[in-house]
């Protein structure tokens, strides 16, 4: 929708809720915007945000599988988005000569630093919230392990609004190792983490074992935990 306001603004996006005080729009770059109602002079139904031409360049099959997608989402189990605060979008660090070099000179720690050489690609779960590890093969595989397929690095960011634990649940930790920030921790399949108040950035180093395929990520609220967690999502 189009949005007027009444000092001549216009603003367009997607409705995402209107309370009684606001509406707010998500827009093309996936921000959201807050506009108040007393400062609405006018709204209107817009065009798509889609761009004109999108599905221009997709091959038949391509075409196929994104409508098989969208005719079954919602339908079934591993197309239905549940209620579990899963991490749906995730860094991969790209697996680049100077990130190879950077890596092996140190250790799988240094991923967790701001090391210049490392360069941050988005990646993102399935539905179901399962992350194919075939995308970090593709993206971030680097020759650092000794195991035959190697290992990736990636990152997600957990957003608390004051100190306080939180509860990770991994599918599996076989293989790997996690980092808040620049401190180690110890993994469980359920693990009690210690987080600060504002943006957790959390760094796992991945081995690529042949009889892992999916990294899946749950967050939980710890028992009389004043924090409240929320997993950073977007672009």
């Amino acid at each position: 929708m189009t949005v007027v306001t009444v000092q001549g603004k216009v603003h367009s996006g997607v409705l995402v809720r209107r309370t009684d005080s606001q509406l707010v729009l998500r827009d093309a770059n996936d921000n959201l915007m807050n506009v108040p109602l007393d400062q609405i002079d006018d709204e209107t139904p817009a065009a798509s945000l889609m761009p004109v031409g999108l599905l221009d360049k997709l091959t038949r099959q391509e075409l196929v599988d994104l409508v098989r997608f969208l005719s079954e989402l919602g339908k079934t189990d591993a197309y239905t988005i549940g209620k579990d605060r899963v991490v749906r979008r995730w860094r991969v660090m790209k697996n680049t000569p100077e990130a190879m070099n950077a890596i092996r000179r140190t250790r799988h720690a240094t991923a967790a630093t701001d090391n210049p050489a490392f360069v941050w690609e988005p990646a993102y779960s399935r539905v179901d919230g399962n992350l194919p590890l075939d995308q970090l093969e593709e993206i971030g595989r680097l020759h650092v392990s000794k195991r035959a397929r190697g290992a990736a690095f990636l990152r997600c960011e957990l957003d608390a609004t004051t100190a306080g634990k939180a509860v990770l649940k991994f599918n599996s930790v076989d293989g790997l190792k996690l980092w808040i920030g620049e401190k180690p921790v110890a993994l469980q399949p359920k693990t009690e983490v210690e987080l600060q108040k504002g943006i957790n950035t959390l760094t796992f180093a991945v081995e690529l074992l042949p009889e892992r395929d999916v990294l899946r990520l749950e967050v939980e609220d710890a028992k009389d935990s004043p924090a409240q967690v929320q997993i950073v999502g977007g672009k």
